[in-house]
């Protein structure tokens, strides 16, 4: 999905775009199906209303403790 490009500017949605996009979702509470299906969209957008390749998604909800503590 970071890949797909504008088929005007040639600019990719990229990694920038997809964390905003996610941490806006977040901050408004949004639950993770409609995240999912929202960005399924704005990605379609991005590339001016159709698919240039195939597109994966995959999106996680943590619900455990902090990050952190996992990775020590």
């Amino acid at each position: 999905m970071i890949e797909a490009k504008d088929p005007s500017t040639r600019e990719r949605f990229g990694i920038d775009r997809l964390v905003e996009f996610i941490a806006r979702a977040e901050a408004a509470g949004e639950p993770v199906p409609e995240t999912l299906r929202r960005l399924g969209h704005a990605v379609v957008k991005h590339q001016g209303d159709e698919l240039q390749d195939d597109a994966t998604q995959v999106l996680l909800e943590w619900r455990g403790g902090e990050l952190q503590n996992l990775l020590a």
